[in-house]
């Protein structure tokens, strides 16, 4: 039981590393704290659900969800976070509040997901760990993998290349 509750805490900490990722970068360069990135994440989320229904294709639907949430996130700074990046504080942050309400609420319309849970039923070909002490089915996998993964490419991005020192530059001094 203590194990299986370890290997679930692994996941969803994979996944909220992620997450938190995000976070941390947009508020260590821009010092905006980005509330919206939860509807940017759920946008993926949403465009993800949408292509793996239409195509069956789980990866398919990874990399386009991906690109979407990239998409909407370069949307949001330079339509609204850009010009604000002199303001006090506080207006970032009020603005990023509203367009978190505002991208939910738009999200909980009946044409596009709903107020309702949706089933993600994708296969990521991986196999699941059964064994006597914890279950880690393969979308268990498949998270901890992709987040170790990922964070290992942003460590080398922001470690090792022209484009992370830049970043670094522009967090300490905009």
């Amino acid at each position: 039981m203590v194990t299986q509750n370890l290997v679930n805490a692994l996941v969803l900490g994979s996944t909220y590393a992620l997450i938190a990722t995000g976070l941390t970068m947009v508020y260590g360069i821009l010092k905006i704290l980005h509330i919206a990135h939860a509807a940017v994440y759920t946008i993926g989320a949403a465009v993800g659900l949408g292509v793996f229904n239409a195509t069956g294709n789980f990866w398919l639907a990874l990399v386009v969800a991906m690109a979407v949430s990239s998409g909407v996130g370069v949307l949001i700074y330079t339509g609204v976070y850009r010009r604000m990046l002199d303001a006090p504080r506080i207006v970032p942050l009020i603005t990023s509040i509203g367009l978190f309400i505002m991208a939910q609420d738009l999200l909980q319309k009946p044409y596009l997901l709903g107020p309702y849970i949706q089933d993600f039923p994708a296969r990521s070909g991986l196999p699941g760990w059964r064994t006597p002490w914890f279950d880690l089915p393969a979308t268990g996998l498949l998270i901890i993998l992709l987040a170790a993964a990922f964070l290992a490419f942003v460590y080398l991005v922001m470690t090792r290349t022209r484009l992370g020192l830049g970043w670094r530059a522009a967090a300490q001094d905009r």
